[in-house]
């Protein structure tokens, strides 16, 4: 089926920003995801439209709104937002659009979310972004006395990553997640939290260098990365684990706050003026 009737989608805040673990870009675009909803596609997949004439009419219902022309991509349409301010470029954002149906099971009453992808895929992939929530809200609750701390510790790690070189690419926002809400380590300290759940991650993907999403359709994330992305962000975070392990130790502010420094180089903020070789 190439057409599609015009059914009014709703519309759901989904990613970082939804669960609190959004960072601020060195530099580049905000990244924002706004799932689109169609609960009104009935019967089989099969006789849905495609993703490609879905993706069409999104692309082509939010065209003109900004001065940048909307990018379709296979698995989101991409919506680009100068700043509003000429001489403040970092305030400018993108919102990445996917669409979702809703799919009743044959065997069961039970309604499933399926992702659309373009391509071979279309809509044959489970995925609820509301789901993954709840698992990440259940893992934060770990620590009952502070369950924001692990929303903090994935900052820290996201912060980490934006002072990383940009080539090769470091895993993304959802791997560094997954990573740190499967590892947590909860601890009355935020430092040493962040040391126990990085290192513990760490020494589960050394040998083996496998990422599976915590809830449906449970693939393996990491599946993309080449063996050169994965060996060098297992460098990059042996690095980060000598400093963090170094700041815990020593007994002296001053030197705590250069090794912090070396993780986190000019996303770290301190009141002391440090010198870091």
């Amino acid at each position: 089926m190439d057409s599609i009737n015009y059914y009014e989608p709703t519309f759901r805040g989904q990613g970082s920003f939804e669960l609190g673990t959004i960072v601020r870009p060195v530099s580049g675009r905000y990244d924002l995801d706004l799932g689109v909803y169609f609960e009104e596609l009935c019967g089989h997949p099969r006789d849905w439209p495609t993703t490609e004439t879905v993706h069409k009419h999104l692309a082509n219902s939010v065209r003109g709104k900004t001065s940048i022309k909307p990018i379709d991509k296979g698995s989101c349409v991409r919506v680009i937002y100068k700043s509003p301010y000429k001489n403040n470029a970092d305030l400018a954002y993108h919102i990445d659009l996917p669409i979702y149906a809703y799919r009743k099971l044959f065997w069961s009453d039970e309604v499933k979310t399926v992702i659309g992808f373009k391509g071979k895929k279309q809509w044959s992939e489970y995925s609820s972004p509301e789901d993954f929530e709840d698992w990440f809200e259940s893992k934060s609750y770990l620590n009952e006395d502070d369950p924001n701390q692990l929303r903090r510790l994935v900052k820290y790690l996201k912060s980490w990553k934006t002072v990383q070189p940009k080539s090769p690419k470091i895993p993304d926002g959802m791997i560094l997640t997954t990573l740190m809400g499967k590892n947590y380590q909860p601890h009355e300290r935020d430092d040493i939290a962040f040391y126990n759940t990085v290192l513990e991650f760490y020494n589960r993907i050394f040998c083996i260098f496998r990422v599976i999403k915590p809830v449906e359709p449970y693939n393996n994330l990491a599946q993309e990365l080449s063996g050169f992305q994965k060996r060098n962000f297992k460098k990059r975070i042996s690095s980060l684990l000598g400093n963090s392990q170094r700041a815990i130790d020593t007994e002296r502010h001053y030197e705590a706050l250069k090794f912090w420094k070396k993780v986190f180089k000019d996303r770290f903020v301190s009141t002391k003026k440090l010198k870091v070789k």
